[in-house]
């Protein structure tokens, strides 16, 4: 309890910091919103003015436009491409409304976020064999490094949520997100077991602020006799100009083997469960919560995963052969709730219950029927959607389109436009107050 006062007491200090900071980051917009309108009245009265946005100077970049000029109207963002250099000629992905989404404009979207599994270079190296149809020359890390430079120059966002990080290349990844023309901080946590690689949060420091972070270290509490070396880790982010609001973000990579759902349960339930207990915090703390768990889950949309994480789960229902859904077939088995039964397990509905649940009221961004159409990763002769995205207390205004079924490469995973064998997600939303 007085180790829990003592968190409580350091994160109530740093709120208060905030409100104080936002009191001047406020005043200093109020100025530039006001040249700016006057810029943009003189623009409506004189349209033969060679006046271009770009040419705004940058200390009035942070000034924000509820309203822009330039706004996309829904028709045209089905349609809106990027500048992503695209030698492959293949799918290159949008921003496309949210069908449910009440905005008229994507840009009235405060916020923006991208998941993405880079792929690690000694993960690539250690498994040739998974790489046999793609270019040499597009598995070289200087040229993977490229392309992942080239995507998020391409696709600017607020929050990146990144797996498979690999340690050794953290200086190439940190210096250049800082070097971005907004500058980006970076939170890593490596995984257990002496692995490679790791996870990784970078956010704009301008808009956000780090409240707090967590590591989860899904090694620890094991009750498997079996390895479960990954990672997750949240990040509290508190808006700039909102501070009495924070999000709770959630990232991940699970383990990847399909005949291992016990370990998965174990460690979705790990992260859920801190997540979970820094939500009521905060709301004990009278704060506006959101949340968002994104990453590589190693699962599809119809796995146990992917029910837990929204709600409620029945072990019962599952083995652990077919708990991720990443075979078409899979062995007989025992359930899983009986596996599990006796150990001790976060989430659990009441004391050895097969039923889980979380209240986080975590929603996927994408629905199952969709997922059915498009892929994240290339596996076997199919694809398979196992990266995700989820979230709470947040309205989703618009998405990242993903690649068709219909046209499936995995040739090009990596290839010549992406250097990574996954493609990434994303989402881009407003807080609900």
């Amino acid at each position: 309890m007085e180790a829990e006062y003592k968190r409580l007491l350091k994160t109530h200090k740093k709120l208060s910091d905030l409100h104080k900071k936002v009191k001047k980051r406020k005043s200093k917009r109020k100025i530039e919103n006001i040249i700016i309108t006057k810029i943009t009245e003189e623009i409506i009265e004189k349209p033969k003015s060679n006046f271009r946005f770009s040419c705004i100077p940058k200390a009035m970049t942070s000034a924000k436009l509820r309203k822009p000029l330039l706004s996309m109207k829904p028709s045209s963002l089905q349609n809106f491409s990027t500048a992503l250099p695209n030698p492959a000629k293949c799918f290159v992905p949008v921003w496309t409304k949210n069908v449910s989404s009440t905005s008229v404009y994507d840009t009235e979207a405060q916020f923006s976020l991208i998941s993405y599994n880079v792929l690690a270079q000694k993960h690539l190296d250690s498994m040739p064999h998974l790489y046999r149809k793609n270019k040499k020359s597009a598995l070289q890390w200087k040229n993977r490094y490229i392309r992942f430079q080239n995507f998020i120059k391409s696709y600017p966002c607020d929050i990146y949520c990144l797996q498979e990080v690999q340690k050794s290349y953290l200086r190439d990844y940190t210096d250049f997100f800082e070097a971005l023309q907004k500058k980006m901080l970076c939170l890593y946590t490596q995984r257990p077991g002496g692995k490679p690689d790791g996870c990784m949060i970078a956010y704009d420091c301008e808009k956000l602020d780090l409240v707090e972070r967590v590591d989860v270290d899904y090694s620890i509490t094991n009750p498997f006799s079996k390895v479960s070396d990954n990672v997750g880790q949240i990040a509290v982010l508190s808006p700039t100009e909102n501070p009495d609001n924070v999000i709770i973000i959630g990232n991940t990579h699970l383990l990847y083997n399909p005949k291992n759902g016990d370990i998965k349960l174990h460690q979705i339930t790990m992260l859920l469960h801190k997540m979970q207990a820094l939500k009521k915090s905060y709301e004990d703390m009278e704060m506006c919560v959101s949340c968002l768990l994104c990453g590589d889950l190693n699962s599809t949309e119809v796995s146990g995963v992917c029910q837990l994480i929204q709600g409620r789960l029945n072990t019962e229902n599952f083995t652990r052969f077919n708990f991720s859904r990443q075979l078409q077939n899979t062995r007989a088995g025992i359930a899983l709730s009986e596996e599990i039964s006796g150990l001790p397990m976060n989430l659990r509905e009441e004391e050895n219950s097969p039923i889980f649940t979380n209240e986080l009221g975590l929603e996927a961004s994408v629905s199952s029927d969709e997922c059915r159409k498009v892929y994240t990763q290339t596996a076997a002769e199919r694809g398979l959607v196992v990266d995700h995205v989820f979230t709470s207390g947040m309205e989703v205004i618009s998405k990242l389109s993903m690649w068709p079924r219909e046209k499936y490469e995995p040739e090009q995973l990596p290839g010549d436009t992406y250097g990574s064998d996954h493609m990434p997600v994303g989402v881009r939303f407003n807080l609900i107050l």
